[in-house]
Order: structure tokens, then C-alpha cells, then sequence
């Protein structure tokens, strides 16, 4: 999915190592999880610890089953957290051994919010305010990565987002510091070939 994909983009950024292979588990909640089993890159994309932000729309959509905190959670080994901070009903942050922190952060609180924050990375989901989007990445330093976006068009459709990130690129004209990578379910290798083929068909009977 979207969420496991900048999971698993946080967790290298955090602390330089990729998933080479995974373990099936169920959360408390029940819903499946594949759980990574990681290896240490030997070109780290930043340099770590680094403080990074994630930032979504509601504390709902951070908290509810199988969303982004539980999520990340459970895709984190227990022996890399040294200690993760929990308000009322949800994650503040989440501290690694290796000095690196991951907060949470929603949109639902206005552009002022974020205001006296700095970090290394942000990450977001495609559907923040566009005056919330500047001032959060305008909270991150200069080197890149330090923005990722995931983009639903199937729910958002072609809004402010679109215009400036999909469609720019759909034109042939994404500046050369910005990436935009497509994927679908069809990416999914935990996805049987035989569902693959059947929702291939359910797509080509609606025209999709």
C-alpha cells in the first residue's frame, strides 16, 4: 500500500537500512502486517540521525487500525527504538538508538502549527492544503530528499497537487530535482497473479 511504501522510505531515511526480505504478523487490531527483515545500505541516501516529520491530514487518520502509527510501529525493530513518546490517544515522536526521530504531526491544526518546527525530510499525503504545504516544506533543509508526497488520484482527484506535481510530469516537465514514481497494485508482489488478472479484467470492463 501508499502508507507501507513511506513506512518503509522513513524507516531508510531514519536509519539507512532497506527491507531485503519480510515476515507475515498480525497487530493487536488484526490486521495484517508484512514485517520487514532489513539490511544496512552501504550509500546511505542522508546522513543519520535526522529528525523527520510526517504529516497527516487528522490525528484519525494517524491512529486509526492499520493506519500510519501503527503502521510504522510495528515495521520498526523493537531494538532500534530507544523511546517513543505518546500523547492522550496517539505517537508524538518515535526515537531511535541511532539519535534519528520520527514525529507526528496533522494538517488539522492550521499552517501555524508548524511554524517553529525544522527537519531533515517530510513526508505527507497528497491531500494538505497548498498553504500548508508551503509552510511545512518550507521547514526543511536545503539538501535533498527532503519532500515525499504520496499521490491517490483515485480519491483526490486533480487538485492543487495534481496540477503541480502529476500533471507537470505527465507534460515532460519535471525540474530534474524532483522524482515522481508510478506505481498500482500490479507493483504489489504479495499479490497473487491470479488477483492480479482478475482485477486487470474488472478495470478493462469499465473502460479504466
Amino acid at each position: 500500500t501508499k502508507t507501507n511504501t513511506q513506512c518503509l522510505v522513513i524507516i531508510l531515511l531514519a536509519s539507512g537500512y532497506w527491507p531485503v526480505s519480510y515476515t507475515e504478523v498480525i497487530l493487536e487490531d488484526g490486521q495484517r502486517c508484512l514485517k520487514p527483515v532489513y539490511e544496512l545500505r552501504k550509500d546511505p541516501i542522508v546522513e543519520v540521525p535526522c529528525d523527520i516529520g510526517v504529516s497527516l491530514l487528522t490525528r484519525e487518520l494517524q491512529t486509526k487500525p492499520g493506519a500510519f502509527e501503527a503502521t510504522l510501529e510495528a515495521m520498526i525493530p523493537k531494538s532500534w527504538k530507544h523511546h517513543v513518546r505518546r500523547v492522550a490517544d496517539h505517537i508524538e515522536y518515535i526515537q531511535l538508538k541511532n539519535g534519528s526521530k520520527i514525529y507526528f504531526m496533522t494538517a488539522a491544526a492550521g499552517a501555524d502549527a508548524y511554524q517553529s518546527a525544522v527537519f531533515r525530510v517530510v513526508v505527507m499525503d497528497e491531500a494538505h492544503d497548498e498553504k500548508i504545504f508551503n509552510e511545512l516544506t518550507s521547514r526543511v533543509g536545503q539538501t535533498t530528499p527532503k519532500v515525499i508526497m504520496g499521490f491517490y488520484t483515485g480519491s483526490h482527484g486533480k487538485d492543487w497537487a495534481y496540477d503541480r506535481f502529476i500533471k507537470t510530469d505527465e507534460l515532460g516537465k519535471t525540474p530534474e530535482y524532483r522524482a515522481v514514481k508510478r506505481m498500482t497494485m500490479l507493483d504489489n508482489p504479495f499479490i497473487p497473479m491470479k488477483e492480479k488478472q482478475r482485477m486487470i479484467e474488472i478495470w478493462t470492463e469499465r473502460g479504466e
